[in-house]
């Protein structure tokens, strides 16, 4: 959901940047990604040290801060995150001009190729790490535009979507959201955890990026937007897809998915499918638009999930 990367800035420009959190010159650097809430770019430099440079465009700077409190955490948990660097000011951002940006160093680690089951089922229990291992009496997440499973922001998309799509999406926003006076339990969710947000090994998540999107909200939510991701690409069948989430959720929670959220999940995966139609239809990518809401009008997905939901 990015438009083609094409390189914005200068090397001297770069380096003034790096310059406000290490002493090191860059050799090289190459643009990674065109995303959601920044533009991310590979740097290597002259020591051999890599970082990563995200230009912060729609993400607050407010939130930086518990995004690096996220990462430190998870990363004491036993799971991998990349950190945010402080600057010399010790702050997690640099700035130059209207320009915010986070550096941290670079991870090894491959996307996943392709999805599998055993992988789905690590995903489901990477989300309930996730949920477990962050604590929202201590992480302060103030609401924020880049939170696109916020009801308020997704209604704020709808808004900007041509009439058709205004008109497809409507109905269903109205359909699902009744899932949230259900009193569902509540987390620190990733809001965006698919494929391009990880690294996996060994059909493992091995690695954890871009909590740019994080909110406290109900945990099913996680859940939903990576089994809409995944059915997506209609690689597999979606009530298998759907049994390997659940069950290495239920296998890594503290607290298993409740009678409740499942049978909230109907709701749940179309309001996910609906926020990311919308953010696509409002900038452009109808075609994208179009393929996420079929998790929400494919009758196979939607057996998929009242079976799933009756399966206790």
């Amino acid at each position: 959901m990015s438009s083609e990367p094409t390189i914005e800035i200068t090397e001297e420009r770069l380096q003034s940047w790096l310059d406000q959190f290490v002493s090191d010159h860059i050799d090289r650097f190459s643009l990674v990604t065109v995303g959601l809430s920044n533009v991310t770019y590979a740097v290597t430099c002259a020591s051999g040290e890599r970082y990563v440079v995200r230009k912060l465009d729609s993400q607050a700077t407010s939130s930086v801060t518990a995004e690096a409190l996220i990462q430190q955490t998870l990363v004491e948990r036993g799971l991998s995150s990349p950190l945010y660097l402080p600057s010399h000011t010790g702050e997690f951002v640099g700035r130059d001009g209207g320009n915010v940006f986070t550096v941290s160093r670079h991870l090894a680690g491959e996307h996943p190729a392709s999805l599998t089951l055993e992988l789905a089922a690590s995903f489901g229990e990477t989300l309930a790490q996730i949920h477990d291992a962050l604590d929202a009496t201590l992480i302060d997440l103030p609401e924020n535009r880049g939170q696109w499973l916020n009801p308020r922001n997704v209604v704020a998309e709808i808004t900007r979507c041509p009439a058709p799509a205004q008109a497809k999406l409507q109905p269903i926003l109205e359909r699902s959201a009744p899932l949230f006076d259900a009193e569902l339990p509540q987390a620190i969710i990733h809001g965006e955890l698919a494929a391009n947000n990880v690294f996996a090994a060994a059909q493992r998540v091995t690695t954890i990026f871009d909590f740019e999107n994080a909110e406290h909200a109900p945990r099913l939510l996680d859940l939903a937007y990576t089994y809409v991701s995944m059915v997506y690409d209609e690689q597999l069948d979606p009530a298998e897809l759907l049994s390997a989430l659940r069950g290495g959720y239920d296998g890594a929670a503290e607290m298993p998915l409740t009678p409740v959220e499942i049978a909230e999940i109907p709701r749940a995966v179309g309001f996910t499918a609906t926020a990311a139609s919308a953010w696509c239809h409002a900038r452009g990518m109808s075609d994208y638009g179009e393929q996420f809401l079929r998790s929400v009008r494919d009758p196979s997905v939607q057996t998929a999930t009242r079976s799933q939901c009756c399966d206790m």
